[in-house]
């Protein structure tokens, strides 16, 4: 894979470690008394400050200018990529409403980000926050490539979606292989040396991918009103994050179902 693909999003992430502010930057020594508090938190504002031109969280504009960064997947995917921002809206299903319920199958995926608390040890939370957005957008920007819908952001975590009406099981499910499979080699390879420059632990990630049939995921509204997302009730859902804790540092950990429905069978 051509490393320039996400050069982008490597190189945010450099940024953010080589330059971002640091734990004890902000020096408390010279605060005292009532307005310590005050002056501590003044003090780690103006710091953040300085640096926010480069470290503030991406804007619409930079998103788009990174997720279009990523064209030369559409030929492996085949497809021309959507992009769209909101999270628990399947299209094909985001007219249920009430207690409606859909019989229909979903290949999930989680990814947990793993490791990402360490660097609380050195850095301020604005550098944190900059980098796991970062890896979060790389991994939203490369399952939408792939035909993936955005379920849910959970923390450091992201549940995504494959399939629908007019997608066979066998494609959601080759669709998220090679969704995960990308952007774990970004994550291993890519970022590799930028943590070990810093001298900073490597964050890495631990992806699950379970698929059910059409008679064991439910399709549903969760919630109600506008506090409320197209969601699924299914056991194969929830093994998807569950495998994930089985999975390797930057590996993937599939389901039987995902093995028996996928073309490429002997790579898994």
């Amino acid at each position: 894979m051509n490393q320039d693909i996400f050069g982008g999003y490597a190189s945010r992430i450099q940024d953010a470690l080589k330059n971002g502010p640091k734990r004890g930057q902000v020096k408390t020594k010279s605060f005292s008394g009532i307005g310590a508090i005050g002056a501590v938190n003044s003090a780690r504002n103006s710091v953040n400050a300085s640096w926010a031109d480069s470290i503030k969280l991406m804007d619409l504009k930079s998103d788009e200018t990174l997720f279009e960064s990523l064209q030369p997947l559409s030929s492996i995917a085949g497809k021309k990529a959507k992009y769209h921002l909101k999270p628990g809206a399947h299209p094909d299903f985001v007219n249920i409403s009430g207690d409606g319920v859909v019989n229909h199958y979903i290949t999930s995926m989680f990814i947990d980000i793993k490791k990402s608390t360490n660097l609380f040890k050195k850095y301020e939370p604005i550098v944190v926050a900059n980098i796991t957005n970062t890896i979060q957008r790389a991994a939203v920007h490369v399952c939408w490539y792939f035909d993936g819908y955005i379920q849910r952001f959970h923390g450091d975590g992201l549940m995504v979606y494959f399939g629908g009406k007019n997608t066979t099981m066998q494609q959601s499910v080759d669709n998220a292989c090679n969704a995960a499979s990308i952007f774990s080699y970004f994550m291993e390879n890519d970022l590799k040396n930028i943590f070990l420059e810093q001298d900073v632990d490597k964050i890495y990630t631990r992806i699950g991918i379970d698929a059910g049939e059409d008679a064991d995921v439910l399709w549903y509204r969760a919630g109600m009103g506008e506090c409320s997302e197209i969601s699924t009730c299914s056991l194969h859902t929830s093994l998807a994050a569950h495998m994930q804790g089985n999975a390797e540092s930057n590996g993937i950990m599939v389901g039987d179902n995902v093995k028996n429905n996928s073309s490429f069978k002997s790579d898994l």
